[in-house]
């Protein structure tokens, strides 16, 4: 399975559109790909991050008890743990089958330090895969405006606006 979403650019800031400002955000033309492959490792998630093809993170999981067992990085894996955590809790078929484990592989065509939305396309990714709505994921794991996960499934410029803040 191949999942893909937009990185992202906003045409006026993110602490006013948190305020309820109208603002215009832009889909850019690169983003993040997600890829699971199945293998023969029951109840075991490894997971690959790449930049243009490089590795900067690895970590492997525990999906019966959802526990990290290794990682390069330990507050990203606890990050993506509770990404895939909440994602089970929204949809509780998901990484339920325990039969085969997974490798997830994933690719962004933009350097993570640009803040082209490496996090927002893989919440977007995630929530694809784990067939749940990228909003209802993005609002219980982070406190953004949620313009950079809704722009990653746009073909073009759109405008957003959080209706509760006006």
């Amino acid at each position: 399975m191949r999942f893909y979403s937009r990185g992202k650019l906003l045409i006026a800031g993110e602490y006013l559109v948190l305020k309820g400002a109208k603002a215009l955000a832009v889909p850019l033309t690169k983003g993040q790909d997600l890829t699971v492959e199945k293998t023969n490792t029951p109840g075991l998630l490894f997971w690959n991050s790449r930049e243009f093809g490089n590795t900067w993170f690895t970590s492997k999981f525990d999906t019966s008890l959802f526990q990290l067992m290794e990682t390069s990085d330990p507050k990203i894996a606890d990050d993506l743990l509770n990404i895939l955590k909440t994602a089970r809790d929204l949809n509780p078929d998901f990484l339920a089958d325990k039969q085969f484990g997974l490798l997830v592989t994933t690719n962004l065509e933009f350097r993570r330090e640009w803040g082209f939305g490496s996090s927002s396309s893989l919440i977007s990714n995630i929530a694809d895969w784990a067939k749940i709505d990228p909003m209802a994921l993005h609002r219980k794991v982070s406190n953004g405006s949620g313009y950079d996960v809704a722009a990653a499934r746009q073909n073009g410029p759109f405008f957003f606006q959080i209706k509760d803040k006006c």
